[in-house]
């Protein structure tokens, strides 16, 4: 295939050159969303990029490890789909993404500009960062259940991940994440952003 036929990632600095920060809308999310889609930025060219990436004016990301972690229907997914159904969050309120985008893939290095490029085109409020190594792609010294200041009128929570969640803790884990969940939705609530 000739190379003027591959699709070019498009990364957040690109953005940022052609358009200024107030003004990154859903058209520029939809063509980050075509860049995953299409992205040809490292030897796994043909793997499954599953994750539907809907949602961009949503108040609520989240963000976990592989798309299985966010994906409905995934094993993970299933559990998160239930946490946000027991907090009363609806699924519209989220936009759902993950560190790998290709679903064979573990190894995120070469995904990590594609969710640089995401969060500065959603508008969310709150970042929920599913486990510790997510949260290390938006800081440095990440503790369970801190909330931090990650971008201007965005804070991320450090949460648990579905991976954490061995049979003799999952009942405990699920029982914090679901309290950060309620919190989270009564705080966007005051907010009217829910």
């Amino acid at each position: 295939m000739a190379s003027s036929q591959l699709s070019s990632p498009i990364f957040y600095d690109h953005l940022i050159k052609e358009m200024p920060y107030g003004s990154l809308t859903e058209n520029a999310h939809d063509a980050v969303k075509k860049s995953i889609q299409n992205c040809k930025a490292c030897p796994l060219l043909t793997l499954t990029k599953p994750l539907p990436l809907n949602h961009s004016t949503a108040p609520i990301v989240v963000i976990g490890e592989t798309p299985d972690d966010v994906l409905y229907n995934g094993k993970n997914g299933k559990r998160l789909a239930d946490l946000l159904r027991k907090s009363d969050i609806h699924p519209s309120h989220v936009y759902t993404t993950s560190l790998v985008k290709c679903e064979e893939s573990k190894d995120s290095s070469c995904c990590s500009q594609h969710l640089t490029a995401e969060l500065l085109t959603l508008q969310a409020s709150i970042i929920i960062c599913l486990g510790y190594n997510v949260s290390l792609a938006l800081m440095d010294a990440p503790q369970l259940g801190q909330y931090v200041n990650v971008m201007p009128n965005t804070s991320a929570l450090v949460t648990y991940s579905f991976n954490d969640m061995t049979p003799e803790y999952e009942q405990s884990i699920t029982s914090i994440m679901l309290e950060q969940f309620v919190y989270i939705k009564s705080v966007l609530k005051g907010m009217n952003r829910i």
